[in-house]
C-alpha cells in the first residue's frame, strides 16, 4: 500500500493506493508533503484504485445521491464520496481519468465547505495581483496564458479561487493542461475576472453584477446533485462578484491586452 499526503489549495488530502502506476501519476502532478509530520491533519481521505472502465472518450457523466454518499460516474472513472466529504473512493482507468476525477472531487469538496470555486480559466500574476481569464471553449484561455509570459501563472485550465467576505484570493492550481505548477504556498488577491473574446481590436468593458452572474455560472467545474449545492455555488458567486469586478475583454493574439488591464 502506498500512502501520500497531497496539498491542493490550502487543503491536505491523504491518498492511498495499491497501484505503483497511480502513485507515479500522483507524484508527477501534485504537491506531496511530508507524511511523517504528525501535526498535519488531513481534510479528506481518498483511496484510489486502477483498472476501472474504459479509456477517456467524452465528458458525459451521471450523478446519483445515495443515503450516505454521492456517486459520480463516467466511462473512465467512478467517484464515491461520503456526504460529509471526509472520505472518498476513486476508481480510474488512466492518468487523464485521475486528473478529471480529482477536479470533480476538489470542486465538489470546496463548494460543500463553502470555501470557494474551481473556475474553468487561466490566471496570471501582474503586480502582485491575480487576473483571471475565462470564456467558452476555444475563447483563448490557453493563448492568454502563453502570451502572459514571463508573468507567473497560477493556472492554465482550472483556477482555485478562495472566497471569503471582503476577500477573494487565488492559489496555485495543479489542474493544468500545458504548464507546470510552481507549488507556491502563497495566495494572491484576485484583481479582476476577464471574459475573453478574440477580436481585431483590444477593448475592455465592465459588466454589471447581474450580467456577471449570468456569464459566470457555467464557468465552474461542477456536477450538480442537489438544489442545496447549487444554492451554495450561487452564494459563492454573489460573494465573489461583490468584491471582484468582471470585464468583457476583446483581445488580439498578442500581449497588448495587458495594457488594457493595467
Amino acid at each position: 500500500m502506498y500512502q501520500l499526503m497531497v496539498k491542493i489549495g490550502d487543503h491536505l488530502i491523504s491518498m492511498t493506493t495499491t497501484s505503483s502506476e497511480v502513485q507515479g501519476w500522483v507524484l508527477e502532478t501534485y504537491c506531496v508533503v511530508d507524511t511523517g509530520d504528525e501535526t498535519k491533519v488531513c481534510d479528506l481521505h481518498l483511496h484510489i484504485e486502477a483498472g476501472y472502465g474504459l479509456p477517456f472518450a467524452n465528458q458525459a457523466y451521471k450523478v446519483s445521491a445515495e443515503e450516505t454518499s454521492i456517486i459520480y460516474e463516467r466511462l473512465d472513472y467512478q467517484l464515491a464520496v461520503e456526504r460529509d466529504f471526509t472520505r472518498a473512493l476513486l476508481k480510474v482507468n488512466e492518468q487523464i481519468s485521475l486528473k478529471h476525477a480529482m477536479m470533480n472531487l476538489y470542486s465538489a469538496f470546496i463548494v460543500h465547505r463553502n470555501w470557494g470555486l474551481l473556475i474553468h480559466s487561466s490566471c496570471a500574476i501582474d503586480g502582485g495581483r491575480a487576473h483571471l481569464f475565462s470564456g467558452h471553449s476555444g475563447a483563448g484561455k490557453s493563448t492568454v496564458a502563453r502570451l502572459s509570459h514571463p508573468r507567473m501563472l497560477l493556472s492554465d485550465e482550472a483556477t482555485i479561487v478562495r472566497i471569503r467576505a471582503g476577500q477573494v484570493d487565488v492559489l496555485d492550481s495543479p489542474f493544468r493542461s500545458d504548464t507546470t505548477p510552481e507549488f507556491t504556498a502563497e495566495s494572491f488577491p484576485l484583481a479582476a475576472i476577464n471574459l475573453l473574446q478574440q477580436s481585431s481590436r483590444i477593448f475592455r468593458k465592465p459588466l454589471t453584477t447581474s450580467e456577471a452572474i449570468l456569464r459566470m455560472m457555467d464557468k465552474s467545474f461542477y456536477w450538480a446533485f442537489s438544489q442545496q449545492e447549487t444554492q451554495n455555488i450561487l452564494g459563492l458567486y454573489k460573494t465573489l462578484l461583490h468584491v471582484v469586478p468582471v470585464y468583457e475583454l476583446e483581445f488580439q493574439k498578442n500581449d497588448l491586452f495587458w495594457e488594457a488591464i493595467s
